[in-house]
Parts: structure tokens; C-alpha cells; sequence
């Protein structure tokens, strides 16, 4: 909840039900209406001592302003016929990396990125809390922004960038009037106008450092038919991702984020082994039974409905080799490769595989701790396809995809 100033004097809290979006609201609605409550007006604040001072003047230079403009990205989502959803704003945290609020692509099939005047399908989606990153398929030439490391004070001033309306990058600035949590999430209060297509717009201390993401406007009004407002709800990203470079580094090792470690190149595998070779490998329905396994009977596709009512225990991944090996292979592997290119699972086999083993096969009963399985998570794995890789010790692999609808 925000700090409020009953303490001093002001009346009792309201009580709101309802939908759990309108409370966040009226939560911070109520917030705001405290400060002036308190003998603060809403354009002033407050120091220690009580005294009214004016708002920090804003300091965002025009030269600023143009650099950190070219790393704006406008996010366009779509549904999987084509259908338009929404757009928002993304900046970039990579030159192969755009962050923005999880709202912006919630529910999209397929998501479209304009940024430093190119136009590129996402690659790739994922989601954590309020904040979702979307994965470009190349690396783009405009500014990358840098996380601030410590959250921004009361009364320090804010700009937030990005595309309004639909409109070219733009720049508004005011500062932050309250700071608290909104549903567990630390969250600042920001006086500034926004309008529709906000969302996810990065909020930048003078320095052109990220302070926050925007997620809501409040206490709007409807001006030429689009909704704007004059104070905003963010993400007080520094407090509530403290390790976000770090964990932006494991997720994207080739994302361009600056002061990432430099992925190491690979040792080249070793020859593969004469005494075996991998064929193939494919993805079907079993029935649990090796008699109905067959490379022909391989398919691509699976329904969500199906692959529960039929049991994913009835579903094989299967690996064939051309010929059965000589001796005992140990350590062969097989990942469950998320569509946003991140690995879902990696598992050993059970055992070794002996030489009376010409084909393997693992069942898809792969879940999340929670219980639920692998694929009813799309805002978390992205959507598309799924890849089972088999990884053998002599750098031999094969992989299979497969999309579930």
C-alpha cells in the first residue's frame, strides 16, 4: 500500500472491492488525493520540514532526447489470424533486446517491432511479473538504454519516452510524486501526461537512465476521442529487479546487452564415434506401446485438449541410429526447448544406452512445479514450436519440432 498521511491528520482510508485492476487505481487514486491532503498541493511537494518547494526542474536535454529516441521501439501485436490487438512502447535493453510492460503483448500471437526505423517480427517472448522482453531476429543500431541501479527519490524528475497516440517518439517529463507497492510490486506515481499506446514507455532519470517502465495513466480525460492523463503508475524497475542485467544476460547471452560476458566459443565436439550413427528422430502418439512406434507415424502438430484427455505419458519422442554401438554410450541427453529459444528441461537417460539399443524413446510428461505441463504457459515460453534435441557425448544430436494448439 502507498505511504499515506493519516498520521497527520487525514481522514480514514477508503475501502474498494471490486475488480482487482480498479483497486490498483483507486489504491493509488487515493494516494495522490493524500498528498494534497497533507497541505501539498498536486504541481508541489514537500521537504522533511514540512516546507512546500517547487518540482526539480527538468534537466533532458534536446541532444539526449535524440539519441535515447533512436532506442524507442513501437510494439504492434496481432492475433495468430492476422487481426490487430494493440501497440504499445518497447526500448532497447540489447541491440538484439526490447523490454516493455507485460500488458503490451499479453495475449498476442505474433508481435511486430519498429525501432531505429526498422520493422521486425519478434523472435521470441518472456515474460516475468509486470515486465515482458521480446527477442529481435537482428541486431538493431539504436540506443541501448542502461538500468539504473538504485531507485530515483521523491520529487526526482522523470521523462518518459515513446510513441503516444501511435505517433513518432515523443517526450514528456514531470516527477515522481508518490512510491509504494501495488500488489506486491514496487510502483512509483509519476506527474506527467500520457495517452493511449503508453504503455510500456521507459521513464529515465536526467541521465537518460531507466528509473522505471509505465504501465498505467490515471485520472484521465478523453481529448480528441483518445484517452490521456496527467499522472501515471510505473515500475520501480531498480527495486523490484534488482539482478535484472544479470538475469537479462543468462536469457539473451547474444542479445548485445552492454557489459554482458562475451559468450565463450565451444570446443569443437569430438569426431563422431564409428561404431554408431544417429538417423532420425520424430515425435508421435504411442499408447505407451513400442508397437505402434514407426518414423512414418511422426507428426508436427499436437492439440492441447488431445495431449491431456489421451495422456502425455502416451506421447514418445523417439531417437533412432543407423546401427546399434559397439560399446555403452553414457551421457546422452535429451532438452525440451522452449519456443522463445530458452530450454524448458534438460534430463539424462536413465541409464546408459547399452549396445542391444539400436532406438530410445521419453514420454512428454514434462511439467512445471505447480503440476501444470509444459505447454500451458505461452506467456512465459512464447508460442510456436517446440524442439526435443537428443544430444549424444561424441557431438551427435538430432532434433524433432512440434507446435501445440
Amino acid at each position: 500500500m502507498f505511504e499515506s498521511c493519516r498520521a497527520h491528520g487525514s481522514s480514514e482510508p477508503y475501502l474498494v472491492t471490486g475488480d482487482p485492476m480498479k483497486k490498483r487505481l483507486a489504491v493509488l487514486a487515493v494516494a495522490f488525493a493524500a498528498t494534497a491532503a497533507c497541505g501539498v498541493a498536486p504541481g508541489a511537494l514537500a521537504d522533511a520540514s514540512g516546507a512546500v518547494r517547487a518540482p526539480h526542474v527538468a534537466a533532458l536535454d534536446p541532444e539526449l532526447f535524440a539519441e535515447l529516441s533512436t532506442g524507442i521501439a513501437q510494439v504492434r501485436t496481432f492475433k495468430c489470424g492476422g487481426a490487430p490487438i494493440g501497440e504499445g512502447t518497447g526500448f532497447l535493453v540489447g541491440s538484439g533486446v526490447v523490454m516493455t510492460a507485460r500488458q503490451v503483448v499479453k495475449g498476442a500471437c505474433r508481435v511486430k517491432v519498429l525501432v531505429a526505423g526498422g520493422s521486425m517480427k519478434a523472435a521470441g517472448l518472456s515474460s516475468t511479473g509486470g515486465v515482458s522482453t521480446i527477442k529481435l531476429p537482428r541486431k538493431s543500431s539504436g540506443h541501448v538504454f542502461t538500468i539504473r541501479s538504485s531507485s530515483a527519490g521523491i520529487g526526482a524528475n522523470l521523462a518518459a519516452l515513446g510513441h503516444p497516440l501511435g505517433t513518432g517518439p515523443s517526450l514528456t517529463q514531470g516527477h515522481i510524486v508518490r512510491k509504494g507497492k501495488v500488489r506486491g510490486i514496487p510502483t512509483l506515481a509519476v506527474r506527467l501526461v500520457g495517452a493511449q499506446g503508453g504503455s510500456g514507455f521507459p521513464l529515465v532519470d536526467d541521465n537518460g537512465n531507466v528509473v522505471g517502465i509505465l504501465e498505467q495513466g490515471l485520472r484521465g480525460a478523453d481529448i480528441f476521442g483518445e484517452h490521456t492523463s496527467g499522472l501515471t503508475l510505473g515500475i520501480d524497475l531498480p527495486s523490484w529487479w534488482p539482478n535484472a542485467k544479470g538475469s537479462l544476460c543468462r536469457a539473451y547471452p547474444n542479445g548485445g546487452i552492454p557489459s554482458c560476458p562475451t559468450p565463450t566459443k565451444p570446443a569443437p565436439p569430438p569426431a563422431p564415434s564409428q561404431d554408431y550413427r544417429v538417423s532420425t528422430c520424430w515425435t508421435q502418439f504411442t499408447g505407451n506401446t513400442w508397437d505402434e512406434v514407426s518414423s512414418t507415424a511422426g507428426v508436427d502438430s499436437f492439440s492441447s485438449a488431445d495431449l491431456v484427455a489421451r495422456g502425455l505419458s502416451n506421447f514418445w519422442t523417439i531417437v533412432l541410429l543407423v546401427a546399434r554401438p559397439a560399446h555403452s554410450i553414457s551421457g546422452v541427453t535429451v532438452s525440451l526447448v522452449q519456443p522463445n529459444g530458452l530450454t524448458f528441461l534438460t534430463t539424462p537417460l536413465s541409464e546408459d544406452w547399452g549396445t542391444s539399443y539400436g532406438r530410445w524413446a521419453t514420454s512428454l510428461v514434462w511439467r512445471y512445479d505447480d503440476g501444470s505441463w509444459f505447454f500451458q504457459h505461452p506467456e512465459r515460453t512464447g508460442q510456436g514450436a517446440w524442439t526435443m534435441r537428443w544430444n549424444f557425448p561424441d557431438g551427435q544430436s538430432c532434433s524433432s519440432t512440434f507446435t501445440v494448439g
